[in-house]
């Protein structure tokens, strides 16, 4: 495929990396807040770990919706040839 193909999604993995790397950490946070009793402030952590793992998935599935579209453009591309 073109570069142009998977452009709409290029940045998508190294973006969902990141927002994983950010869960990471704000899991950690959650964990130092709970040492200390401070279950409100752990409890924001934990939430916002779970935005970002929320965001990861969305940005991998659209790296496989992408993926599908140009595996099926790619099947349809013989018949088309022919017409």
């Amino acid at each position: 495929y073109g570069d142009g193909a998977a452009a709409p999604v290029a940045g998508d993995l190294d973006q969902a990396k990141d927002r994983l790397a950010f869960a990471g950490s704000a899991l950690d946070q959650a964990r130092q807040a709970v040492q200390t009793a401070d279950h409100a402030r752990a409890a924001v952590y934990i939430r916002a770990a779970e935005g970002a793992v929320g965001q990861a998935g969305t940005l991998i599935d659209s790296v496989d919706r992408r993926a599908a579209e140009l595996a099926e453009a790619a099947g349809k591309l013989p018949a088309a040839l022919t017409e």
